[in-house]
């Protein structure tokens, strides 16, 4: 009986134990409860914004018929390009061509004229092939180079030298149609619109702005151009590149159109991608840690569940998903 009963007395303090003794975690809990330490992924911030964009752009610059008549032929249509030298219209069967000079032509010419006007021609002559003088005056070789200029047009050439009734001035190598107001069979008097230059843009600005941008130089990105802004959402950097995207063109072209660009950091900034969880600190020093020492971060973004974040010095290559909140940051 003795026996039996301590090995009830001792079968009893078994169970009792068991029952007492705190769960087990499961092994995938207990592990979770650690700070586990994963690799950062390094990626560049540029803080890109889709952005609502106008353009200022400059009164169309008229092209003028330099005689009266009747318009027989024309070359001239909407988005057209034409080079200095070009055919632009034909007026009672005399075609008239455009030709460009740094200093505008303003006078006829028949010999031995000097000026700004004069080695302005002679330059463009040059540039066209017509003749490779070093001459500063309008002497004959410049008025036989000017001769196959018009012959190679079809100009009648009953006077030898320059006559303003033959070409049109334009102040660019190139020049793009905006507008043809007056078509085949139209009567024209001196000075009538034979075309309209395409409006040039002058500027491009952001409104409104994006507020609680990263400091920084930042660009407005249109396709493949880049026009560098300023603070207030203006350019401040050259845009004529912009006539040729395709946003651009169409948006010019529509009365009430809208245009869409991207404003981003011009230099982006190195970050890592961190988990949310990985940072910890203040509101005013936030760090991170690897389990070896803390970093001192500011954080930039966040994306997806994670955080990114730009690091004072080299930034670790690892990282603690759960580091001690209690921990000093810095």
């Amino acid at each position: 009986m003795f026996l039996l009963a301590c090995v009830c007395a001792v079968g009893v303090g078994l169970i009792a134990g068991i029952l007492l003794r705190p769960p087990q975690l499961p092994e995938s809990l207990e592990a979770s409860t650690m700070a586990a330490t994963i690799p950062v992924e390094a990626t560049q911030f540029t803080d890109e914004r889709q952005v609502n964009v106008t353009l200022d752009v400059g009164t169309p610059a008229p092209i003028t018929s330099p005689r009266a008549g009747t318009i027989t032929a024309t070359y001239c249509a909407p988005g057209e390009k034409l080079g200095s030298g070009a055919v632009i219209a034909v007026i009672n069967d005399q075609p008239i061509a455009l030709l460009h000079t740094k200093s505008p032509l303003w006078r006829d010419m028949e010999g031995g004229e000097t000026g700004a006007d004069v080695d302005a021609l002679i330059e463009e002559l040059t540039r066209l092939g017509y003749t490779s003088s070093e001459t500063r005056s309008f002497d004959w070789g410049i008025a036989e180079a000017l001769h196959r200029f018009y012959s190679d047009r079809g100009i009648e050439d009953d006077f030898d030298g320059l006559r303003l009734d033959r070409i049109i001035w334009v102040a660019e190598p190139i020049v793009t149609l905006g507008d043809c107001p007056s078509g085949i069979g139209a009567s024209v008097q001196a000075g009538s619109e034979l075309a309209k230059l395409q409006q040039t843009i002058q500027a491009a600005v952001i409104a409104p702005m994006p507020g609680d941008l990263r400091a920084g130089d930042r660009v407005l990105i249109i396709g493949e151009t880049h026009v560098p802004i300023d603070a207030t959402g203006r350019s401040t950097g050259p845009v004529t590149d912009l006539a040729n995207e395709d946003d651009v063109i169409a948006y010019m072209a529509s009365k009430d159109g809208k245009l869409g660009g991207k404003l981003a950091l011009s230099a982006p900034l190195d970050v890592i991608a961190v988990p949310s969880a990985s940072v910890f600190g203040t509101t005013d020093r936030q760090c991170i840690a690897d389990g070896n020492r803390t970093y001192v971060v500011q954080v930039v973004a966040s994306r997806l569940g994670s955080t990114l974040v730009e690091v004072e010095g080299k930034a670790p290559k690892t990282v603690l998903v759960n580091p001690k909140r209690d921990e000093a940051c810095g």
